[in-house]
């Protein structure tokens, strides 16, 4: 945000898809806000885990499970 606003913009406006604010270390003025989600790990529509599950076309909660021998 300063960086952007060094450069003497008229206005700065911050938007975010999901926002996890249980997981914010420094507080962030944000205007605009799609979705409160939980403090977990969500994949799809853009976002993976080890490069998979990028292309869901819907978010979701990521549980990562083992399977034991």
């Amino acid at each position: 945000r300063e960086r952007i606003l060094a450069a003497s913009p008229n206005s700065v406006r911050i938007c975010v898809f999901l926002n996890k604010c249980g997981r914010r270390v420094v507080d962030v003025p944000l205007d605009y806000i799609g979705f409160e989600i939980p403090n977990e790990y969500v994949v799809g529509y853009g976002l993976d885990y080890d490069n998979k599950f990028r292309n869901l076309p819907y978010i979701s909660i990521f549980k990562k499970t083992t399977t034991e021998g």
